[in-house]
């Protein structure tokens, strides 16, 4: 069955699936969501958020507000980090959201990370809601505090809308009164109690001097301030926030006693008169909250109990997730042959569809199906030894993520980060821990493929640093592989050379780290035929480099060479003669060993990849630009210098007769 017949039934089969959901959506979160597909990404935000409020613990409210917001608006789905365009205002430039929500660069630092070892697996909602309760639980323990270790299932879908206007009828603002803050919590699926409890969060944090300031000064037409609030703390207020000050700057604590330590105290506050919001001091003025303030007030290890189950309900409420609950006909399909319709798409596919049903994100976490998608698309990692390398370091899954896209030439971007990772990088000193998986195509089958393990250092190491830098995959003992026999035959390869594909995926054994070094298409075909039926195709992928070598952007050149071989006596045969690796400075010139190695070591931790072919060529233009420039440059810089030599040996020249002139005078 053909590549375009397996994706049919691949769509099918999600379409299928899909049709017969389950709407319980509840079920579908799941705790421990990532663990087998990327358990690193709940660590990586723990430690950006801890990091970040070790800096500054004032962060931390604003990322908790940040994810109730979020889940109030068409549920948790991380449309509240959406940003605005130009015809659109998101929710979080709305005036309900700005600028009281802080700490989105610490979301976008850790989706950085992520995505830099789990590409297009952790959703921003989910990143967002782990960041809310790490936050919880660093502000819950702060000052010796017990923590509130809530837990938080994966499984959320990002969603695509982002609505300012959607904010105003959703949020609670903060001048509610006990019976509109009942109704707006129980209309996201929350009792009375639950709205009581999770008000606590409001013991951390700051507040905007407007949010408050109509309890101070025009509260309504007959008191300017408001009676329920303690008058000292309105005066506190007042001094804080001046009436008819212009700075927006202005904030207040919202909780005094310990306004970065998440506790009971809030509730202490308004037993007082001191609750800040109108929506705070008015739990107070109703009999059954009033009731629920003292118990919270009373006995704080109760509470953070309670705040524990009220936060699990409040974040699955109007949930998206990533899962669709199969029916009977995902049941009843052979997990074997689930497992093969998989294995025929790429990696980008599988991801897509293991977000559409419960059944196909299990099957796409199964080893099996990376190991045979690895072995489809890079024949060679069929090698024993490869298999080993794989399986023992990062593993198949880890592996197709790092060999499928390539690399991009972006200058700017890639020096940035190279620079941030120098220090804890360890140039690879050993060419024997380098592995070159590589493998031809043409026409959509396999023509070539070879592992070569190590690279050859010759006689002496020193021959190898200094001298020019070659790597041949293809032995000259070897029975050279066939491309075509017959004149027919050999004259329509030549008429589709463009169809021919390489990769040549480089693997450090001893870390496991991986790159694409191809550009899977060729970027340079010369045709020498028919006097001597030679072709040279080249492939490669360019990238800058740092400051260790002598020049700052080096090519990694593939060369592919056929040749027409039994001409004329014989039925020409068309012949694979030469598959080489070497690598090239802006000038076309050879990189020496020593150079060669640092420029594979910097390409096995380049950041800038892409599976988009369009994206690759784009940035083999830009390298082409800088090497025509630099190219021009050297031009002009040798004819000013052949000039000055010129003119040098001119005015020798000329010397030289004056003086032998001057000779025969005085004779």
């Amino acid at each position: 069955m053909g590549m375009v017949m397996w994706g049919l039934v691949l769509v099918l089969l999600m379409c299928y699936s899909g049709s017969e959901a389950n709407d319980d959506d509840d079920d579908q979160l799941k705790e421990g969501f990532y663990e087998r597909t990327c358990p690193q990404a709940e660590g990586i935000v723990r430690d950006e958020v801890f990091k970040a409020l070790r800096n500054n613990a004032g962060l931390a409210a604003g990322l908790v507000r940040m994810h109730f917001h979020d889940c109030f608006v068409r549920g948790c789905d991380g449309s509240v980090l959406i940003d605005s365009t130009p015809t659109n205002t998101a929710e979080k430039d709305s005036p309900v959201n700005n600028p009281s929500l802080r700490g989105f660069e610490i979301i976008d630092r850790a989706k950085t990370r992520i995505e830099s070892q789990c590409k297009g697996l952790v959703s921003c909602s989910d990143i967002l809601a782990f960041a809310a309760r790490d936050s919880i639980s660093f502000s819950a323990s702060s000052g010796g505090g017990i923590s509130i270790p809530y837990k938080v299932p994966g499984g959320r879908r990002d969603g695509r809308v982002s609505l300012a206007s959607e904010t105003f009828s959703n949020l609670p603002p903060p001048t509610f009164n006990v019976t509109q803050l009942t109704q707006s919590f129980r209309n996201k699926g929350l009792t009375q109690d639950d709205m009581v409890t999770l008000s606590g969060a409001h013991s951390i944090g700051q507040s905007h001097c407007p949010s408050f300031e109509s309890r101070l000064y025009n509260f309504n037409s007959t008191v300017s301030q408001d009676p329920s609030l303690d008058a000292n703390y309105a005066a506190q207020l007042k001094v804080q926030c001046p009436q008819g000050s212009t700075n927006t700057s202005l904030v207040v604590p919202m909780d005094p006693p310990t306004p970065n330590t998440l506790d009971s105290s809030y509730y202490g506050n308004i037993l007082v008169n001191r609750g800040l919001f109108t929506s705070d001091q008015t739990l107070a003025s109703d009999g059954q909250t009033a009731a629920l303030v003292r118990a919270n007030a009373g006995f704080g290890g109760a509470w953070k109990a309670k705040f524990n189950d009220a936060m699990q309900r409040a974040q699955t409420s109007e949930q998206k997730t990533s899962e669709v609950m199969e029916g009977e006909p995902m049941k009843l399909l052979n997990r074997d042959l689930l497992l093969e319709i998989l294995a025929r798409a790429d990696g980008p596919a599988i991801v897509s569809a293991a977000c559409s049903s419960s059944g196909l994100r299990e099957a796409s976490q199964e080893r099996t199906l990376w190991e045979n998608l690895c072995h489809n698309t890079w024949p060679s990692t069929k090698d024993p030894k490869v298999h080993d390398i794989i399986s023992s370091s990062s593993g198949f899954a880890k592996f197709y993520t790092s060999a499928f896209p390539l690399v991009i030439y972006n200058p700017q971007q890639q020096q940035q980060q190279q620079q941030q990772q120098h220090q804890k990088q360890q140039f690879i000193t050993s060419p024997s821990e380098l592995v070159s998986l590589v493998d031809v195509f043409f026409g959509g089958v396999c023509v070539f493929s070879n592992v070569v393990h190590g690279i050859p250092m010759h006689d002496t190491g020193s021959w190898f640093l200094d001298c020019p830098f070659r790597l041949d995959a293809l032995d000259g003992g070897e029975t050279l592989p066939l491309m075509a026999e017959g004149e027919d035959a050999v004259e329509e390869v030549y008429k589709r050379l463009e169809e021919m594909r390489l990769s040549w995926v480089l693997l450090d054994a001893k870390t496991g780290a991986t790159v694409n070094l191809s550009s899977w298409r060729p970027t340079l075909v010369e045709r020498n035929w028919p006097l001597e039926g030679n072709v040279l195709m080249r492939f490669g992928c360019a990238l800058p480099v740092d400051q260790h070598v002598q020049f700052d952007a080096a090519e990694c050149v593939i060369e592919l060479r056929f040749r027409v071989l039994g001409r004329p006596v014989a039925k020409p045969v068309l012949r694979l003669v030469e598959v080489g690796l070497q690598v090239e400075d802006l000038d076309g010139m050879h990189v020496n060993g020593r150079g060669s190695l640092m420029v594979l070591h910097q390409a096995l931790r380049c950041p800038t990849r892409s599976r988009y072919l369009s994206a690759v060529e784009d940035g083999h233009s830009k390298y082409r630009s800088k090497q025509k420039a630099a190219i021009e440059m050297k031009h002009r810089e040798e004819k000013v210098v052949d000039s000055m030599c010129a003119l040098s040996g001119a005015a020798l020249f000329a010397f030289f007769c004056l003086s032998l002139s001057g000779y025969h005078l005085l004779l």
